[in-house]
């Protein structure tokens, strides 16, 4: 009984935490917004206890076979689901603005949907044990092991996913969900055939022989493409077609990162950009989209307003003009920007690329603050940076003028930290 709690507990849970850590990874290499996934895990636990307490209703629809139409409905849904994030995930960079909303939206239902149907089939499966104490016991856990071995897995995939880099990680992941896709139009169509609504067939092969659905591997490709071990012709057919629709709806330009891409999650890119290593990545030769990362990541540092480590930016003998004031060393540097944040009130900074060469960066920025009076102004600037073979900046040459502006004028208003992901930017501003 333990060993087939954690089999299935693994099996559910591997898949919705695949599924999960997946768009996830997706949504920080874009530069999104992070969907409301919280709430979608919430709302798909729910949808599974409801559909457990409705369990004998649902089983008496359509003479019996309620069941596994539901079960197969709520899979395509999420079929569907990930056909739509593809499509858009291949709009392109122009349409980017655009797309991010209803993609957050289709993620966070995917994600409920996916619980939803993992979470009924486990709470499927606890409510057979009815009555049977010491099964409950071993299959309780059997459960928190599969659990804990789903969700580990799925945490270290979304960092790995991390370790790719933007464009082969956004690549790499239509390819997964494409896969994933089809997975769930192959499990469908084993619903259908249950309910005899599609014919059963025999099997083209029979794999369970060297690879049992019930090994780790096993489990894992179920999670991946839906594995079968004994798959007939019919199963075979619509999980090919499912993929060729779903490589079909990935044509067009791939859904580039945002200007705003980060390595993972806020703290992280404030980890990222701050660490105290001697390498500071993405390290020259910059291309636009590592000039662009580097950029983002440099607005981050300087928006979390921490002089020390900020500093750590910059070699240890770096040199700067920063308006009248020529600077060397992380220790004037320190000095400087205590200075800076201590009579610049409310900082808060929005960085844009305007052009790379090798390994060089030229920058143009705007930042809203008030002085001790409460009179508030918006500060203009352009930066040239010069990096070393390690990442760390070298050169700073920064020209700012102030503008004073009123209260009702202001344009930058996120609490104070890093800027949201959703914020536009100086030229969508209009600055």
């Amino acid at each position: 009984m333990l060993i087939d709690s954690v089999i299935i507990v693994l099996r559910e849970t591997l898949e919705a935490a695949f599924l999960l850590s997946l768009l996830l990874a997706m949504t920080h290499f874009l530069g999104m917004t992070a969907p409301r996934f919280r709430a979608a895990v919430l709302l798909g636990l729910g949808g599974a206890l409801l559909f457990d307490v409705t369990l004998h209703a649902v089983f008496d629809w359509f003479g019996g076979i309620g069941y596994e139409l539901a079960n197969a409905i709520v899979q395509l849904l999420i079929y569907c689901a990930i056909l739509a994030i593809l499509g858009l995930l291949m709009r392109g960079r122009r349409a980017r603005h655009r797309t991010q909303t209803p993609l957050r939206w289709l993620m966070a239902a995917t994600v409920a949907l996916a619980i939803t149907r993992e979470g009924a089939e486990i709470l499927q499966y606890f409510s057979s044990l009815t009555g049977q104490t010491g099964a409950i016991s071993d299959a309780i856990t059997g459960a928190i092991i599969g659990a804990g071995v789903g969700f580990s897995a799925g945490t270290l995939f979304y960092y790995l996913q991390l370790t790719l880099g933007p464009t082969r990680a956004l690549r790499t992941a239509a390819i997964l969900l494409t896969l994933v896709g089809g997975g769930m139009c192959a499990q469908a169509t084993l619903l259908l055939i249950q309910a005899d609504w599609l014919p059963a067939q025999a099997p083209l092969w029979n794999s369970s022989g060297w690879l049992p659905e019930s090994s780790p591997l096993g489990q894992l490709l179920y999670a991946l493409i839906g594995y079968e071990a004994t798959p007939s012709p019919l199963v075979v057919g619509i999980w090919l077609a499912s993929i060729a629709i779903a490589l079909l709806s990935c044509r067009g330009e791939y859904h580039r990162p945002l200007t705003g891409y980060s390595p993972g999650s806020p703290k992280n890119i404030a980890r990222h950009w701050m660490n105290t290593d001697a390498s500071r990545p993405p390290l020259p030769p910059f291309s636009r989209e590592t000039a662009a990362q580097k950029v983002r990541m440099a607005e981050d540092g300087w928006n979390s307003r921490d002089p020390q480590r900020v500093a750590l930016a910059y070699t240890p003998d770096s040199r700067w003009r920063n308006r009248n004031e020529f600077l060397q060393g992380r220790a004037e540097i320190e000095a400087f920007l205590t200075r800076k944040w201590q009579s610049e009130n409310q900082y808060r900074l929005i960085k844009e690329l305007w052009a790379h060469d090798a390994n060089r960066i030229a920058v143009r920025f705007a930042y809203e603050w008030h002085d001790a009076h409460t009179n508030w102004f918006r500060s203009y600037g352009n930066e040239n940076w010069e990096f070393d073979a390690q990442g760390l900046m070298r050169l700073r040459f920064a020209s700012i003028n102030d503008l004073a502006i009123r209260t009702e004028d202001r344009k930058f208003h996120w609490p104070q930290g890093r800027r949201p992901d959703a914020h536009p930017g100086l030229s969508e501003l209009g600055l």
